[in-house]
């Protein structure tokens, strides 16, 4: 069953360098996969 992602993309999020992406810039183009993960230690 797809997601409907369309609420997603308003969302900001920041890379390891610090530089913000809206969501739905980054898929604009393409599809993309979006992890989360998360460290433990």
């Amino acid at each position: 069953m797809p997601f409907d992602a369309t609420a997603l993309a308003d969302i900001t999020v920041i890379d390891p360098e610090e530089n913000t992406y809206r969501l739905g810039d980054l898929w604009k183009d393409a599809p993309h996969a979006l992890l989360f993960l998360r460290h433990f230690g």
